[in-house]
Parts: C-alpha cells; structure tokens; sequence
C-alpha cells in the first residue's frame, strides 16, 4: 500500500496505533521485523481479514479477543523457522492458540514477510485462529480444519488445490470421504496434495449448499457425535457414503472445482472460481 494510502486508511481507522515496526489494533498486535511490512498496514489488513472470515463463517463479527492476537512478520526465513520450528520449511506462515480452562491465554501467527509474499498466509492462519477460538481449544476434523482455511488462500493456490485433487482422482489416491473424515493426522506423504485438494473441495461443497454457519454447527456435531449424526443433523444426509454421492456428481457434472474463494475484493464475491 502507498504511504499515502496507508496514512488515509490508518486515518480513517484511529484505533490502529503505533509505527513501521510496531503497532496495535483492537483485536492484533503486530511486530513488523520485515523491512517490506509496515505494522500498521499489517494491522489494518488483520482487522479487515478477521471481520470478513467471522462473518462469512458466523455471519457478524464475535467480541473483541481478549488476549489479543499477536502477529509477527519475519524478515528471513531463518527467524520464520526459529519461530515455528521443524516442518515449516515449505510454508509461509504459521497459527498458534494456546488455553488454560478453556479460555484463550495466547494467540499468535507467525508470517515470512519476504518480498511482500508472507502476508498471502494472513488469512489462512487466521481462519485456524477463528476456527480453535470457536472449538475451545477441541482439534477440528483436520480436513475441515484445512478445508475451511484454504477457502482463503489465493486464486493461484487455489488452483494448485484444484490439479492435485484432479490427479489425485486421475491416479486413485483420492480418499473415500468416510475415509478422509476418518483421518487424525496427515496421510503418507503421496497423498498429502490430494488430501488438501480434497478437504478444500469437501468443505467448500458443504459451505455452498446452505449458509456457511451451518459448516461450523456441522464441525461442533463432528466433533460431540460424529460426522454421520453431524451430516443428519445439520445437513440432512444420511451419512457419509450419500455425502459422497452428492459431492462426486457435483464434481463429476462439468461443474469445476469448488467454486469459493474468500476475498477482501468486495467486486468479487465469496463465489469467484469459475461453477
């Protein structure tokens, strides 16, 4: 953002304080240790992120976090690493919320601010901040974890999401949905790419067939009674295998991929993929 721009935005939004390397919002406080980030822009994207996943997920933004939620933006991928520790050598940003009695006591993302690339992981990491604030701290289903956050990554992601589905399906290393509910932990290495194709795909099918709240009333169910009494429940299908059905013939219909990409882009709605 142009500084001009920057200081009409933070103009326009005085609750944002503080400096290039440091700043304060409502709900984020930003340490901008990236030269390309000013932390008040950063701040500002927060506030704006966390307003629109909230009301896409639970239709009005929730009360103010309290702790707020630390974000840190690295300048070297040597920080970035010493902050998120092993396995996050392929990503670029990193989610962390920690309770004590089923309050939160610490929320944190850690960003690789590099060459501007860094903050493209604001708004998945914060989908899984929203999504641990909602669940008191219970893991979500990790398809519906990362389903639900990578609606938020960009379209050129997006994109990757949609080939590995598609090869995955080409080469039969797509799941049984009863199988990828199933899944604790991450499947072997050759099915990862599928796994994300998938979930995204699962979750955004179930996002668009009725209001998105009712994904989260789904995942609460999921995770009090499991996802055959969730689907019943919330969705009115039967179990997991007419999921199935239902999501194969949508895919197999000439429909595309999934068809949501969240965005702050208020010309491009929440259904901005190709149906």
């Amino acid at each position: 953002m142009p500084l001009l721009l920057l200081y009409l935005a933070l103009a326009a939004d005085p609750a944002i304080t503080g400096s290039a390397n440091q700043a304060r919002s409502e709900n984020f406080e930003v340490y901008g240790a990236s030269a390309t980030q000013d932390a008040r822009q950063v701040a500002l994207l927060c506030e704006r992120w966390r307003d629109k996943l909230q009301t896409y997920w639970l239709q009005k933004p929730r009360d103010a976090w309290t702790p707020r939620c630390q974000v840190v933006v690295h300048s070297t991928k040597q920080s970035y690493l010493a902050a998120v520790g092993r396995g996050g050598e392929m990503t670029r940003g990193s989610s962390w919320i920690e309770f004590k009695e089923k309050a939160v006591s610490k929320r944190k993302i850690d960003l690789l601010g590099v060459e501007d690339l860094g903050l493209t992981a604001l708004a998945h990491e914060m989908t899984h901040v929203i999504f641990a604030d909602l669940f008191q701290g219970r893991q979500p289903p990790r398809w519906a974890d990362e389903g639900a956050a990578m609606l938020a990554d960009t379209f050129e992601k997006q994109q990757l999401h949609q080939r590995d589905l598609e090869k995955a399906v080409a080469s039969r290393y797509d799941f049984r949905v009863s199988e990828l509910f199933a899944l604790e932990q991450y499947p072997a290495q050759h099915r990862v790419p599928g796994f994300y194709g998938q979930s995204v795909s699962v979750a955004a099918f179930l996002a668009r067939r009725d209001d998105p709240a009712r994904f989260v009333k789904f995942i609460e169910r999921v995770l009090d009674h499991g996802h055959d009494r969730a689907l019943r429940d919330v969705y009115g299908i039967h179990d997991a295998l007419a999921l199935e059905t239902e999501w194969r013939a949508h895919r197999n219909g000439g429909r595309g991929y999934h068809g949501v990409r969240l965005t702050l882009d208020a010309r491009q709605p929440a259904t901005a993929l190709a149906d």
